[in-house]
């Protein structure tokens, strides 16, 4: 998990930054995971002054996971099972994850989590890591995830969400 002290009293960064580790998740996290989780929370600590108090869960979620499973050569499949095996039964997502989902627990926390990455690694997919850098930075700093989809992608919203559902489909085979 990663923590910080109060902002700045300017407003423009977050200090006392830190990523702790519980003292049994030597024994819990494999070399895989504990690459992914410390390159997860690593993301949040470098995104933190980027990011918003408004910024929606999946946005900061997806953005550190998808920085946690970059390059570790994992399908589809192994990084969103839940979400693989939901696509498989009943079709692509329709929606971005809601706050409320990440802290649901099962497997509704799952899929949040995993919708969340697999958005960012559409937008990598499709569209380059240089412009999904960009996107956060347009969907961290905004309230209006409308206006960052068009902004950057020159999308709507819906347009978005139907080209990334169509991806996951894809990739979920």
């Amino acid at each position: 998990m990663t923590v910080s002290d109060a902002v700045a009293g300017d407003g423009s960064r977050p200090t006392g930054q830190r990523v702790v580790f519980g003292p049994d998740a030597a024994s819990r996290l494999t070399p895989f995971t504990v690459r992914s989780v410390l390159r997860h929370e690593l993301t949040h600590v470098a995104a933190r002054a980027q990011t918003s108090d408004g910024t929606e869960l999946w946005v900061s979620e997806g953005f550190a996971d998808y920085s946690g499973y970059r390059n570790s050569g994992a399908e589809f499949a192994q990084l969103a099972p839940t979400l693989a095996a939901i696509v498989a039964a009943g079709g692509p997502p329709t929606v971005l994850p809601k706050n409320e989902d990440f802290g649901a627990g099962g497997a509704r926390s799952s899929v949040a989590y995993e919708s969340a990455w697999s958005v960012f690694a559409f937008v990598a997919d499709r569209f380059g890591e240089s412009t999904l850098r960009t996107l956060y930075e347009a969907l961290a700093s905004e309230s209006n995830t409308d206006a960052a989809f068009a902004s950057v992608l020159g999308m709507s919203r819906a347009q978005f969400v139907a080209a990334w559902g169509d991806w996951v489909a894809l990739q979920a085979r």
